[in-house]
């Protein structure tokens, strides 16, 4: 169902509001997740990965930087962050990598690539996927409020790697540019 967004209603915003913007989008836009498979991390990589599934993902603040202009311009009126929002992606492999690899990331049913890159970026930039080049872009919002100034975009890509301390498991990171009004009022 497409997205109703009342644009004359964008203002303030919440970090926390944006993070569980786009945990809720992909449990409900990526088939297999939930609140066992997709969550907000404090990290990028969370010290233990959920036992069951086969996969993981995170949703995590990456760096900020505070809009100089607009807040010489309006102080604390218009704090503005240009932030990321960090999606990882972590699929469970086979220990025997040779022939697992390929598998792993281009398999059309759990490939890292094939499947979960694609899913993540179909979830989180198209408000209805059916639609093809006509969907609206989707945006994080509370009730029909976008929480964002402007069009989340995503600006880099990981390569695919074995996650840090845990084995067996591959993984990589899309970074989303997110731009937002510090809600300080209430």
């Amino acid at each position: 169902m497409p997205q109703v967004i009342d644009r004359t209603k964008r203002g303030y915003a919440r970090q926390e509001d944006i993070l569980a913007a786009f945990r809720d989008r992909l449990r409900v836009a990526c088939e297999e997740c939930d609140e066992m498979t997709c969550f907000i991390s404090d990290q990028p990589i969370p010290v233990s990965i959920p036992a069951g599934g086969g996969h993981c993902l995170t949703v995590s603040i990456g760096n900020g930087s505070f809009d100089q202009s607009l807040f010489a311009g309006g102080g604390h009126a218009a704090l503005n962050e240009d932030s990321e929002i960090i999606v990882t992606i972590m699929i469970r492999i086979s220990l025997d990598r040779v022939p697992q690899a390929e598998r792993a990331l281009i398999s059309l049913d759990r490939g890292i690539i094939s499947r979960w890159k694609r899913d993540v970026l179909k979830a989180l930039l198209l408000s209805d996927p059916n639609l093809g080049a006509a969907s609206q872009p989707w945006e994080p919002l509370i009730g029909d409020k976008p929480l964002c100034r402007e069009q989340i975009r995503p600006v880099t890509a990981t390569s695919p790697a074995d996650v840090p301390g845990h084995q067996g498991w591959v993984g990589m990171q899309i970074a989303f540019a997110v731009s937002f009004d510090w809600e300080l009022y209430t």
